[in-house]
């Protein structure tokens, strides 16, 4: 199935690019605590996680739509890594958010990371193979199940990509009786390299595809709550520093 290329759907495709100059500030990403226990929502879905670390930036990236652990099993101890084995923590939690206006006039909003409430984007589906993909250079992939893949023929566009999906309406993101789903999949693509100067940056690329909406106007953000320290335990007393930074596009 190719999801993005269904005529029903309506598609947004959003990219963002992370600069990380951290000689200066701390860009960041992701927000809050997982309300549901890991367990009882590993019958709805498959949760994971991956880190890219060809680049001079060890970044975390799950299948929630978040750049922390959240509801994965991720061993480690900082999200985001700069310079690798320096352990100087850049990203406590971070995540975005969406909203729309439906063609009946109701207001509509999902978040993958915030503060103060449950977050909805939680994998795509309770299949093994809906995970974090990754491809590296001069791989040429089918991402999905052998014979159902979402994305066919994909070819790696950096030293190391990552690849997911996940929506607001599986069974995981409905127990919350608060959530009024978008009926909105997201497929997250994020970028590393290896060599300079691109080995300090990090991007990801967000494609919004609303299946069952036609929306008059849709607003994407991020959330970003940076945490920047030497982060040698757990908890959060590392954090020095809540630097970040937003570059708008000039077209």
């Amino acid at each position: 199935m190719q999801v993005l290329q269904v005529s029903v759907f309506k598609t947004y495709n959003i990219q963002v690019d992370f600069m990380y100059y951290y000689r200066y500030l701390a860009a960041g990403l992701i927000a809050l605590l997982f309300c549901l226990p890991v367990n009882v929502n590993a019958q709805f879905i498959t949760l994971d996680y991956a880190v890219h670390d060809v680049g001079l930036v060890r970044q975390l990236v799950t299948n929630q739509g978040t750049w922390d652990e959240a509801g994965t099993n991720y061993p480690g101890l900082i999200n985001a890594e700069y310079p690798p084995g320096s352990f100087e923590e850049h990203l406590l939690l971070t995540g975005f958010y969406i909203g729309g206006i439906t063609p009946e006039g109701d207001t509509l909003v999902s978040a993958s990371r915030m503060f103060g409430a449950q977050w909805v984007f939680q994998g795509y589906s309770s299949a093994p193979w809906d995970t974090v993909h990754e491809i590296v250079r001069g791989d040429t992939v089918d991402i999905g199940a052998p014979g159902d893949p979402y994305i066919k023929n994909y070819i790696a566009q950096s030293d190391e990509d990552f690849v997911t999906r996940m929506n607001d309406y599986n069974q995981a993101a409905l127990q919350n009786s608060q959530h009024e789903p978008m009926f909105m999949d997201v497929i997250q693509t994020s970028y590393s390299w290896a060599s300079p100067p691109l080995n300090e940056v990090l991007v990801f690329n967000f494609d919004f595809v609303s299946t069952q909406y036609n929306f008059e106007k849709v607003y994407v953000g991020l959330f970003v709550d940076p945490g920047v320290g030497r982060r040698t335990t757990a908890g959060y007393v590392y954090s020095e520093d809540d630097i970040v930074s937003f570059y708008p596009r000039h077209e």
